[in-house]
């Protein structure tokens, strides 16, 4: 589990940030966008953003292995709300991943600003 100091470093990303990467086909060739929800959630009402790729937030540190080819692209990690999602952008960064970040507000967030 993050320390407090390790959860406050995670950078924050608003949601309109996020759309202009994930709209620009350039930016987006440089992130890794993982959605750390469940099964469930990732498919549930509030969706995905397109592109994510699922990687629930209690597998991250045995699938870590997953993400070495992409450990010089930035890790966007996104969750309902950006509580978990906090979480895993600091068991990344804490597993060596340089790039790490979290989408602010999560999925409820995305969809109040409408994208």
């Amino acid at each position: 589990m993050p320390t407090y100091s390790q959860l406050a470093a995670v950078k924050q990303i608003d949601p309109s940030a996020l759309a202009g990467i994930v709209s620009s086909h350039a930016a987006r060739a440089k992130v890794v966008l993982l959605d750390v929800r469940t099964p469930d959630e990732f498919t549930g009402e509030l969706g995905h953003i397109e592109g994510a790729t699922l990687m629930p937030i209690t597998d991250i540190a045995a699938r870590a292995q997953e993400l070495e080819s992409s450990r010089d692209k930035t890790f966007i990690t996104v969750c309902r709300s950006g509580v978990r999602s906090t979480s895993a952008a600091a068991v990344l960064a804490g597993l060596g991943f340089k790039d790490t970040a979290n989408l602010k507000g999560g999925m409820v967030a995305w969809r109040e600003a409408g994208l």
